[in-house]
């Protein structure tokens, strides 16, 4: 019974801090903001240059990682 709980207690801690992680950044000004991203789904996107904005989720997605090293990925998609 103790043991079960102790893993319980440990798997919610860990899916609340993703659950944290995702609200933080769906919350952050430029992620709401965000625009004129790049499209990877063309077979032209090769030759496409990120865009000012593109730049600016990349800064912000290093930041995160650096201060989350156990994060696998991170990404943002739009619709």
């Amino acid at each position: 019974g103790r043991e079960i709980r102790q893993i319980d207690n440990g798997m919610k801690q860990f899916f609340d801090g993703i659950s944290q992680n995702v609200e933080y950044i769906a919350k952050d000004p430029r992620v709401v903001a965000g625009k004129d991203l790049k499209n990877y789904s063309g077979a032209d996107a090769a030759q496409i240059p990120l865009t000012e904005n593109n730049h600016a989720f990349l800064d912000m997605f290093e930041a995160f990682a650096k201060s989350h090293p156990s994060t696998a990925y991170l990404s943002l998609g739009l619709t």
